[in-house]
Formats: structure tokens, C-alpha cells, sequence
């Protein structure tokens, strides 16, 4: 079942990716990073509109920093900018992060030690200059990963638990991984060689 579930979730990856997003974007003429915060209330506004300036205002501005919310009704309410940031602050979540900082902690999810350059990814869709040895650090990682992770050396991750994806993968692929830091996509940047100690559960920045 665990093998189905995989293969069902590289399946909607790469149809979702590859397909139907790859689509919306030529036939909208919008660049693929911005088409993937589209949602269907959005698209029904700019076919009765038909004003794409505006369409790309808005996916622009969520691309750049957006929050979600599902009312009591089960709909998805997006906001923007100041105005998403105001509600976060209103709900006492803290997006101030200390960046002063070398060292970041995690939960270790595969054992090991590596040192190597980081890449910050935010999805796996046309990434075509990974290079091998590279360490992959990220929000989270899905099915589609798996060409990247397996060059990689090390995964990163800001959210997740045991049982999640980069968790499960990296024991299989046996590298080593460290989940749920929170911030490391917000600290380290591409490029930053950094040293992975996932039998202490730290993530290094060397320089």
C-alpha cells in the first residue's frame, strides 16, 4: 500500500507539474513560478475579467508572500503583502527571524555527517542545474524530489515529522536528513557550503 500511495502521488506531481501547469502558463502567458499560486476562484475572476494585468499582480504579489485561510465554510481566502502580514501579527505568529545565526537545530531523521554547498529550493519543477553533491534545503519534499535528492548528499528541511517524506526517502536512499528546523530556508542561501551533523541534529553554516 505504502508503494501505491508513492506511486500514486508521482503520478498527480507530475501531471499537476508537468501538465496541467506547463498549460495554464503558455495558454496565460504566465511565467510557471507565479501560475502555481493560482486558485480556481482567481481564474474564474480573470476569465470574466479577461484582465491578465491584474491576474499577474496579484499571482506576483502571493508568489512574494501570501497566507491562506479556510473559513467555516471550507473556502480558501488568500491575502497579500501588509495586509497577510497584519493578520499573522493579529494571531500572534512571529515572522521575525534572527538571521545572526550559524547554527541551526532540527529533528534528525537519517543519520550522518556531510559538508557540502546548499540549494535552496522551493520546488523541484525545472531545476536543471543541480549539482551532484549538493544539499538540498527546503520546506518540505514530495515524490517529484526523488531525481535531486538521489544526487544530493544531505536534505534539509523547514517543516515535517518522522514519517514524511524527506524523513522516509533519506533512509531508503541512506542520506543524511534533518526535518523541522523552521528557519533553515530562511538563514541559509544557495551557494553557502554548510555542514549537515544529522547524528546531532545540527545544520552548520561554514561560510
Amino acid at each position: 500500500m505504502q508503494d501505491d500511495r508513492k506511486m500514486q502521488n508521482s503520478k498527480i506531481c507530475y501531471y499537476i507539474n508537468d501538465i496541467i501547469m506547463k498549460n495554464l502558463s503558455k495558454l496565460l502567458n504566465i511565467d510557471l513560478k507565479s501560475i502555481r499560486y493560482l486558485d480556481d476562484d482567481l481564474l474564474e475572476n480573470f476569465i470574466k475579467e479577461k484582465n491578465d494585468k491584474k491576474l499577474k499582480n496579484v499571482l506576483k504579489n502571493r508568489s512574494e508572500f501570501c497566507i491562506q485561510f479556510t473559513d467555516e465554510r471550507g473556502n480558501n481566502i488568500f491575502y497579500e503583502g501588509k495586509k497577510a502580514k497584519s493578520l499573522l501579527k493579529k494571531e500572534e505568529i512571529d515572522l521575525d527571524v534572527n538571521k545572526n545565526v550559524d547554527t541551526i537545530k532540527g529533528q534528525i531523521a537519517n543519520s550522518g555527517k556531510v559538508t557540502g554547498r546548499a540549494r535552496i529550493l522551493k520546488s523541484s519543477s525545472n531545476v536543471k542545474d543541480f549539482k551532484r553533491g549538493n544539499i538540498i534545503v527546503t520546506g518540505m519534499t514530495t515524490p517529484d524530489f526523488a531525481p535531486l535528492i538521489k544526487k544530493s548528499v544531505a536534505i534539509v528541511t523547514d517543516e515535517g515529522g518522522l514519517t514524511c517524506h524527506a524523513a522516509i526517502i533519506s533512509r531508503e536512499l541512506g542520506k543524511p536528513c534533518i526535518i523541522g528546523t523552521k528557519i533553515a530556508t530562511k538563514i541559509i542561501k544557495t551557494g553557502d557550503l554548510i555542514e549537515v551533523d544529522a547524528s546531532r541534529g545540527t545544520v552548520r553554516i561554514i561560510k
